[in-house]
């Protein structure tokens, strides 16, 4: 039965009408440069008119359509002139200026010179984001000051530190606190962030002259908005930040005015209520300190600092999620907040009167008891301490389970000044301690692979001569054994057998025919073994090399190959591994990233099988084709896993492993790259009868491409030229020099040697040069190049045993050069050559 043409332009159509994503076909128009200067709409979808706004794009540029936005958003058109030349698919979030909204862009190329972006407004989740980070800066000033005015009752010391806490913790651009009277100089005056712009003003309120700020917060009922264009004309800070907002509130409290507050902000954070809110509370709380420190009389100030004391920390003991708690000398809790009951389990009844050992590992009770004798010494002692210090604890909940908490605490002190108890304010940071323990964990695979990147490096310098020389032996030793045959043929005919034998007899052994035989598989064993250890390095590089992400056609079998050779320690003592790496299509991923899947997968088959039973336990790994699926399967035959846990291993830190021994983060890892390719991640499991895992990835659909016409280097009618050879490596440069020998070449052993021989205006045809090197790497090299004489950098070549860095990766992609890798195979170098050559003269 024939294709339903109809039917599926109808689906297709109906699809296009109904796709709620904004969709846009367009061709790119390129320059005679080869640059991507504009696209043309070719047909969009209704939905892309409903979220841009933008009608009857339809056979207009995009130029037309958004004057200006070659010049705003010039990455745009990079993106797309990739993917319109035919490269890979792309998937970006862009800000539109012209449309002023966030964009999640999909992008492929359905036919050369033409791109299909699918997208989706993101703003609101943009804008959540931030709304996110601006609500936690604020709730951390908030503390802060909280934090502040209880420790803080010198006013000197007091609005100076608010000014840092400010900046800080709220990120202002300026703070500036002035206490006293209008009409006289201040009785104190603080600033943090203003550098020397705040001079002038300094000298003028040291002379009775408030700024006209001061007058407008009076005004206003908490906090007065000033913008610096109108309401702060001959202003120094307003002249010093012109594009800033400002915020000034009074430091009032009941009927008193004892200062003014100002801070310099965001325009768009000015206008903002919760802001002015912040700066509003931040003034009150300031208020309510200094009017603490000017109550007359140590009875009224201590009374009634006691009566509002108490007031405040019920009211921020009840709302904040934090825990406060008091304890007595021997830690036998006296109060704790609401919040005490959502982190241990324990109401506050259930609490009062039991010891803080109770609640937490015996670990931390005996770090908690060393930090309170380490401060009671230093308190007898007079030792200043400066602010609470943090401790982190492990805390023992009621159900049984635990959790980290992050504690400052201190002495109450009596009148005398003598410890009275213990005041504490502790959080949950459990979350935030897997967070950093993950972060680790990245730190310490992405240092281990920039070590085995590295190793990889220098291992193919060497490897690259040894595969040459072994190569070049071994195919020479039977030729050394015909000639020795011919030269026993020639001497029998001349001399007689009998003599020619009596005369061979006098020859070392190692030249008759069965040594040069053994000779001969001695060579080719040899061989064998560097072209395994090739194998395996080149395994190690791809797994470990330090790149951005970017997605390759990419062999599955060759991808566990490398994996196999990562984990072959760890399977090796434990079970057979049986291999049915059967050829399947390709898949668009990253090389590197696709091993890094296989090898956790191996290294948790591995570790579920105990060692010592190699012949009674098995590892098999398999790949295949399913439609338009490849698969791959991990299979073993160890301990299996619980149904009551199967649907949580993929979760992060989830681990069924001894402690030490996993992080918990390879299958959720693993899902996550799978996933990001389209992909998916199967599990079956029997608790004593083993796993099976099975990857399934979208088969890449591939083009037969032409096979390219090699043309032998120096041989007869070949092109000959003049080549720079540049290598640290003394070998290397040799195992070149003999492999294009025919050819004029001219060695550098640096990247100076080099630059020295081009500035004298040398000639040459091609340049080899290594891209790692010390002092003048090949990078730099080829970028002044790019200066000097841009047509010889066209025609440099890069040699690299590999440990490219993002760096190298990006300049590799800019600059648009050939790369080829170490260890060099020599007949692929003469062809690659050849071509250059005969490229270069037409």
């Amino acid at each position: 039965m024939g294709y339903d043409t109809a039917a599926g332009e109808g689906t297709y159509r109906s699809l296009f009408e109904n796709l709620l994503n904004g969709l846009a076909h367009c061709r790119m128009i390129f320059g005679e440069d080869g640059e991507p200067v504009d696209f043309v709409y070719l047909e969009v979808n209704p939905a892309f008119e409903a979220l841009t706004g933008l009608a009857g794009v339809v056979g207009k540029r995009v130029s037309e359509v958004i004057p200006g936005i070659r010049s705003s958003d010039p990455w745009l058109f990079e993106i797309y002139g990739r993917v319109a030349r035919g490269g890979p698919p792309e998937r970006f979030e862009l800000y539109l200026e012209a449309l002023a909204q966030w964009f999640l862009v999909s992008v492929y190329c359905p036919r050369p010179g033409e791109f299909v972006a699918i997208f989706d407004v993101v703003t609101e989740r943009r804008r959540a984001q931030a709304r996110a980070e601006h609500l936690n800066a604020a709730l951390r000033a908030i503390r802060s000051i909280n934090q502040l005015i209880v420790r803080e009752r010198e006013p000197r010391r007091l609005i100076e530190r608010a000014c840092e806490l400010l900046v800080e913790s709220r990120g202002y651009r300026g703070v500036w606190i002035a206490l006293g009277e209008i009409g006289a100089p201040p009785l104190a005056l603080a600033r943090r962030g203003w550098d020397g712009a705040f001079a002038p003003v300094a000298e003028d309120l040291a002379r009775g002259c408030w700024p006209p700020c001061f007058s407008r917060a009076l005004l206003a009922s908490s906090v007065a908005h000033l913008d610096p264009a109108v309401d702060c004309l001959g202003c120094a800070l307003a002249r010093a930040y012109p594009r800033n907002q400002a915020l000034v509130a009074p430091l009032r409290h009941g009927k008193r005015i004892h200062g003014l507050l100002g801070v310099s902000i965001d325009e768009g954070l000015a206008r903002d209520a919760e802001e002015q809110s912040l700066l509003a509370e931040a003034a009150a709380d300031l208020a309510f300190a200094l009017h603490d420190a000017e109550l007359d009389g140590e009875r009224r100030r201590a009374d009634e600092a006691l009566r509002l004391s108490e007031a405040r920390y019920r009211l921020l003991a009840e709302n904040v999620s934090d825990v406060i708690w008091t304890t007595d000398l021997d830690l036998r809790i006296s109060f704790v907040s609401p919040a005490h009951e959502a982190l241990s389990g324990y109401t506050a009844a259930e609490s009062i009167g039991m010891e803080v050992g109770r609640l937490l590992t015996p670990a931390s009770i005996e770090r908690v008891r060393e930090f309170f004798a380490e401060e009671r010494r230093a308190l007898e002692s007079g030792v200043e301490r400066g602010p609470s210090r943090t401790l982190e604890v492990e805390l023992v909940r009621k159900d049984g389970t635990s959790c980290w908490t992050e504690t400052r605490a201190g002495f109450l002190l009596a009148a005398d000044g003598r410890p009275a108890g213990i005041l504490g304010v502790s959080r949950d940071v459990t979350e935030r301690r897997k967070l950093q323990a993950s972060l680790a964990q990245q730190d310490r695979l992405a240092s281990m692979g920039m070590l085995a990147a590295g190793v990889a490096h220098e291992i193919n310098n060497p490897l690259t001569y040894v595969l040459f020389n072994l190569s070049g032996v071994e195919a020479e030793v039977p030729e050394l054994a015909a000639a020795m045959g011919g030269l026993r043929a020639a001497l029998d005919e001349r001399l007689g057998t009998e003599a020619a034998s009596a005369l061979l007899a006098t020859l070392p052994p190692l030249l008759g025919p069965l040594a040069l035989e053994d000779l001969g598989d001695r060579f080719r064993d040899a061989l064998t073994g560097a072209r395994r250890i090739q194998e395996i390095v080149r395994g190690l590089g791809s797994f470990s090399r330090v790149e951005p992400e970017e997605r390759a056609p990419v062999s599955l079998p060759l991808a566990i190959e490398c994996a196999i050779n990562m984990t072959w320690n760890e399977i090796k003592y434990r079970a057979r591994l049986v291999k049915d790496l059967a050829k399947v299509p390709k898949v668009l991923a990253s090389e590197g990233r696709l091993s890094q899947v296989f090898l956790n997968l191996l290294v948790n088959a591995a570790h579920a099988i105990d060692e010592g039973d190699v012949d009674r336990n098995e590892i098999r790994v398999r790949t295949w084709r399913e439609g338009d699926e490849v698969c791959a399967e991990v299979r073993d035959t160890g301990h299996g896993i619980p149904a009551a846990t199967l649907g949580a291993i993929f979760e992060p830190f989830f681990t069924t492993k001894k402690r030490g021994v996993g992080s918990g983060l390879g299958l959720y890892i693993s899902r996550s790259i799978v996933e990001g390719y389209g992909g998916r991640i199967e599990v079956e499991s029997e608790p004593g009868a083993g796993t099976r895992f099975v990857v399934r990835l979208p088969a890449l659909q591939e083009v037969p491409a032409s096979t390219p016409r090699r043309t032998a280097a120096g041989a007869a009618g070949g092109p000959r030229g003049r080549i720079l050879v540049v290598d640290d490596d003394e070998k290397v440069r040799a195992m070149l020099a003999r492999v294009l020998r025919g050819h004029e070449l001219v060695l550098a052993a640096s990247g100076s040697e080099a630059q020295a021989l081009l500035e004298r205006g040398e000639g040459f045809d091609l340049v080899l040069c290594d891209m790692m090197m010390p002092e003048l790497s090949g990078m730099d090299l080829h970028r002044w190049l790019l200066e000097a004489r841009p047509a010889l950098a066209a025609r440099v070549v890069f040699v690299t045993g590999g440990a490219f860095t993002p760096r190298t990766q990006s300049y590799l992609r800019a600059c648009g050069n050939l790369a080829i890798e170490k260890p060099v195979d020599a007949a692929e170098l003469r062809a690659l050559v050849a071509a250059r050559l005969a490229a270069a003269r037409g």
